[in-house]
């Protein structure tokens, strides 16, 4: 059977439409960044116009070569420096949504119905068996049943996360929607967590933690990262529906305080349209400064507004919660997937879709490049404190703007739960304080008392010893936990 995606017909006449689009129906500006840290640059990789890449999904293998899944069930090689080469290894996929390399001739992709092994025997160059490793998981016609990956553990266990359908609430929709799930060694698929809306990315840490972004919609008042552990809920009730607490009840009946119990919150809130409205997967920096000044911090894509953000977490009495800054704003076109390659750059794979971004590119290939000199002058961190929070910057303050009060603008907001309103009671915070470390690399702000479930808007107006201004003057921390505060609901 001929491939569709494969059929010269198609691929000139996909073509043809995409670059026929005109340029006004999208929400497009310019595409060079308005945000971006000293000493870095963005830049752009030709892609062959016969190519259609839309990224759903983007993997080094050891030899440098970037494998990169797009919506069309397509797998690309991309092989950068000297000559650049591009080589179709894998068509025929149903929309795959995250990829994972073995090696040059074995590649793991998870599409809408299954998780699949790519294997190259030949040694041609193009994969020629297409193995089932598992499919244990429904499928209906509707369109929004995703499934993204794919990270994998040190023994061999897959991690995917499936879309809800994003029906009404209450409504029997197809099982295991809206989980993040394991798919063992030997395929078996085991369900970890429930809860979930529009989960587009998920990933492992270095430790090997699980890390998921959800979508804003119904029952996410905003989008989020969520820690994962299993048995957890984490909001969404489609996911309800077969769970045996709930069987003889009408979910759309559900109130806050029956749910908020059970419910587990995000450990970072992404306030909409400021730092994401559908952002993709996170990646950590595991590059050991070749990157720069934020090791060991999470770098996330936002399909619509086409920016990177920069999220740094801590644990607090036994949970984790964070700050999220807009790093990079804003590129060619939105993104859902990015890998660090093996220089130490951030590679950024594109796509608009058919909602749009604010990038002017359809789709794109693009790379972060840090120049391994400048060191750029950044709030690199805020950790709360008993009484406040302290602000790490990347380099020693200028001690006269540092010690300012006036200096520092601060605000905190709540999000309703389960209902969708938006930022709830904004208020603003007069600091009461601020003291200057010995280093002069760090302030710590004190506060009138914290309030729990809260997202605080932290704005530092600091410059740096030498001059300086921040390329990154405002976080955003969410505070669920208080240290040493005895939480009781």
């Amino acid at each position: 059977m001929t491939r569709i995606v494969n059929n010269p017909l198609f691929r000139v006449l996909t073509v043809a439409i995409l670059s026929g689009l005109s340029c006004d129906r999208l929400p497009i500006h310019a595409s060079s960044p308005s945000v971006i840290p000293d000493g870095y640059h963005v830049e752009t990789i030709d892609i062959p116009p016969d190519i259609v890449l839309e990224v759903g999904g983007l993997a080094f293998a050891d030899n440098g070569d970037l494998f990169i899944c797009n919506r069309y069930g397509e797998v690309w090689v991309y092989r950068h420096g000297g000559s650049p080469e591009w080589r179709l290894f894998a068509d025929g996929l149903h929309e795959p949504l995250g990829i994972r390399v073995e090696d040059e001739r074995t590649v793991y992709v998870i599409q809408k119905p299954e998780l699949t092994q790519l294997v190259d025997e030949t040694g041609d160059g193009t994969a020629n068996l297409y193995r089932n490793v598992s499919n244990g998981w429904g499928l209906s016609r509707f369109y929004h049943e995703y499934a993204y990956g794919l990270p994998r553990d040190s023994e061999g266990n897959f991690y995917i996360a499936l879309n809800g359908s994003i029906g009404p609430p209450g409504r029997r929709t197809t099982p295991d929607r809206g989980i993040a799930a394991k798919i063992t060694t030997e395929g078996r698929f085991v369900p970890l967590a429930h809860g979930l809306r529009s989960p587009a990315g998920i990933t492992l840490a270095p430790d090997e933690e699980l890390w998921i972004t959800d979508n804003e919609g119904r029952f996410v008042p905003t989008s989020c990262l969520y820690h994962i552990r299993e048995g957890r809920f984490y909001g969404h009730l489609n996911s309800l529906i077969d769970d045996p607490r709930f069987e003889s009840r009408d979910l759309t009946e559900l109130s806050a305080s029956e749910l908020e119990p059970i419910r587990t919150l995000p450990a970072v809130w992404f306030p909409h349209g400021i730092i994401a409205s559908a952002p993709g997967e996170v990646v950590f920096d595991t590059t050991k400064g070749d990157f720069g000044p934020f090791s060991g911090q999470m770098f996330m894509g936002d399909q619509n507004l086409a920016n990177i953000s920069r999220i740094s977490v801590e644990e607090v009495n036994g949970e984790y919660q964070g700050v999220v800054f807009d790093f990079i704003n804003l590129l060619q076109s939105g993104m859902i997937r990015n890998q660090f390659g093996p220089d130490g750059s951030l590679w950024v794979g594109q796509v608009a879709r058919g909602w749009g971004s604010r990038g002017e590119r359809l789709y794109g290939l693009q790379r972060i490049v840090y120049d391994g000199k400048t060191l750029p002058f950044a709030i690199e961190t805020i950790r709360v404190t008993p009484t406040g929070f302290r602000l790490v910057f990347t380099d020693e303050v200028d001690v006269e703007s540092a010690r300012s009060l006036g200096h520092y603008e601060v605000e905190h907001w709540r999000y309703d739960y389960p209902y969708r309103q938006g930022r709830v009671d904004r208020a603003p915070v007069e600091p009461l304080s601020v003291t200057i470390a010995d280093d002069r690399k760090s302030v710590s702000l004190e506060l009138p008392p914290l309030q729990r479930h809260r997202v605080y808007r932290i704005t530092a107006d600091v410059v740096a010893e030498d001059g300086r201004r921040l390329s990154t003057d405002t976080g955003f921390y969410t505070l669920n936990h208080i240290p040493n505060e005895t939480e009781e609901e």
